[in-house]
């Protein structure tokens, strides 16, 4: 993933993350206090200005009550169908993990 995309992945999830926690009518502080992070982290990541690790996509999925998958941009998972075979496996069994979480 070049910068450029990055760059992008992280806007597009912020905002998928901020329009699911104002339906579910949290604050940043609170939806930041289910998943461990300051209020502040949670302005970053949904300004698109912080990235998060893959175990916190799942945290955030189960505290946004969605599956995982429904976070990640769309290009992004269009994107990892290059990566090599031993990768995209790993990649594709913690999309499955969580998807059933």
């Amino acid at each position: 993933m070049n910068i450029e995309s990055e760059e992008k992945f992280k806007r597009e999830f912020g905002a998928r993350v901020r329009a699911r926690r104002m339906e579910l009518d949290l604050s940043q502080k609170d939806f930041g206090d289910l998943v461990n992070l300051s209020r502040v982290s949670i302005a970053n990541i949904e300004g698109g200005r912080q990235g998060i690790y893959l175990h916190q996509i799942i945290s955030f999925a189960e505290h946004l009550r969605m599956p995982a998958d429904k976070l990640l941009p769309q290009h992004t998972i269009n994107e990892l169908k290059h990566l090599p075979k031993d990768e995209r496996a790993f990649v594709d069994e913690i999309v499955r993990e969580a998807r059933s979480a």
